[in-house]
């Protein structure tokens, strides 16, 4: 996940440095320094931890079947995503506020489902080659 977020910030700052690089990087910064980001952010990498340590326990101790245990805490993580952009989204469209910023946060919404998605396979693969064989 973090891959694909440095990968995002590398591009949308680039974009945003091609005129003039000094004020490119002022407005990159301020723009990635919004409280509502910033909240993104920490949802992605907090939930994604705390259902981490329960899709191992059900995979190796409870022997879950491991494609879909990842799969439906992956598609629960990009739930919680997903609810907060449309949360903001409302938001912002009841206060008739330009998007602005949250055009960004809504751009990583996909990425990140289909990052779910595939992150919770590869990981249910791995958690199963430590499964012991009874």
């Amino acid at each position: 996940m973090l891959l694909c977020l440095f990968g995002t910030e590398f591009l949308l700052g680039m974009l945003e440095t091609g005129g003039d690089f000094a004020n490119g990087i002022i407005f990159f910064i301020r723009s990635r320094s919004n409280v509502r980001y910033v909240f993104l952010l920490i949802l992605l990498f907090s939930v994604p931890y705390l259902f981490g340590g329960k899709v191992g326990q059900q995979i190796l101790m409870e022997n879950k079947h491991f494609f879909w245990t990842p799969l439906k805490y992956g598609l629960l993580t990009a739930l919680a995503v997903l609810i907060y952009g449309v949360v903001l989204l409302l938001q912002y469209t009841q206060s008739n506020a330009g998007l602005g910023d949250l055009q960004v946060i809504l751009l990583f919404i996909p990425y990140f489902l289909i990052f779910g998605i595939v992150y919770g396979w590869v990981s249910g693969l791995r958690i199963k080659k430590f499964r012991p064989t009874a």
